[in-house]
C-alpha cells in the first residue's frame, strides 16, 4: 500500500473492512431516499480527515476501528445536514446504514450459537462477556460483568464512542452506535430458549454507565432496550434543532 492509498484508508484490515461496509450501505440508503450518491464520496473524504485527526486517540488496533466508525458516523451525518437534509431524516439514514453493516452474518452467527446451545445463560457465564467484548473493543471501552444462577449482567463504564460524540457536539449519534447491538440482542431474545434481554440504561440516554441484562425468563420475547424506547425523544430534539422557533 503506497502513501496515497494509506491516506485514504484507516490503516488496519478490520477498520477498512468496516469502512467499506459502511460506505456500501450508505450508498444503498441514499439511493432509497433519492439523495445524491456523491454524498458517499464526500463522506469518505470527511471521515478520513476526522480519522486522521483522531488516530492518536486509539490505544490499540481495536481502537483504530472504533475511531474509524466514529469518524464515519459523524462525517455522514454532517454531510447530509450540509446537503440540506433535515436532521431527523439524516439521523434515520445513518442509523439504518450502520445497523445494516454486517447485519446478516452477525444474526446468523448468534442464531447458530443459540440453536446449538442447551443453556445459553450458562454459556455466557462460562465465556465471560466482559472478556469477549474487551477483546473486540479494546481499551477505549471498559466492561464489567456480574453473574448469578438466573443470568448475566454486563456493564460498560467507559465508552470511547460516547466521549467522541460529546466532544464533537453530537451526543445523540451515540444512540446509533448503541442500536447496532440489536443485531445480536434480537437473536438471543427470539431464540427457542426462555431468555429475557434488557438494556435498561445507557450513557447515551443520560446514565453514568450502560447495562445489559440477559437472564432466564418466561416473559414475552421482546427486547426491552432504552435506546429504542427513547428514540422518540431523540427525534424530537433533532426537530427542535431544525425548527428552533
Amino acid at each position: 500500500m503506497n502513501w496515497k492509498q494509506m491516506r485514504r484508508s484507516f490503516g488496519t484490515f478490520d477498520a477498512n473492512l468496516w469502512r467499506w461496509q459502511f460506505l456500501r450501505q450508505l450508498r444503498r440508503q441514499l439511493g432509497r431516499l433519492g439523495l445524491d450518491r456523491g454524498l458517499v464520496r464526500r463522506t469518505a473524504e470527511s471521515a478520513q480527515l476526522i480519522f486522521n485527526d483522531h488516530r492518536g486517540d486509539a490505544p490499540d488496533k481495536q481502537g483504530v476501528t472504533v475511531v474509524g466508525l466514529n469518524a464515519l458516523l459523524l462525517a455522514a451525518y454532517r454531510e447530509l445536514i450540509d446537503a440540506g437534509v433535515q436532521r431527523t431524516v439524516a439521523f434515520d439514514a445513518i442509523r439504518n446504514t450502520f445497523r445494516a453493516c454486517f447485519h446478516k452474518p452477525t444474526q446468523l452467527a448468534v442464531r447458530t450459537v443459540m440453536l446449538l446451545s442447551n443453556d445459553p445463560v450458562r454459556l455466557l457465564q462460562r465465556v465471560r462477556l466482559s472478556r469477549v467484548f474487551g477483546r473486540i473493543f479494546g481499551k477505549m471501552f471498559t466492561f464489567e460483568d456480574r453473574y448469578s444462577e438466573q443470568g448475566v449482567e454486563l456493564r460498560i463504564t467507559k465508552c470511547g464512542s460516547n466521549e467522541f460524540f460529546i466532544r464533537h457536539g453530537e451526543p445523540l449519534l451515540t444512540l446509533i452506535f448503541c442500536e447496532w447491538d440489536q443485531n445480536w440482542l434480537g437473536p438471543i431474545q427470539s431464540s427457542r430458549h426462555a431468555i429475557k434481554v434488557d438494556r435498561p440504561v445507557t450513557m447515551a440516554t443520560g446514565a453514568g454507565h450502560c447495562e445489559f441484562h440477559i437472564g432466564r425468563s418466561m416473559e414475552a420475547k421482546i427486547v426491552r432496550d432504552v435506546t429504542i424506547q427513547r428514540r422518540t425523544e431523540a427525534m424530537n430534539a433533532l426537530r427542535e434543532e431544525d425548527h428552533p422557533d
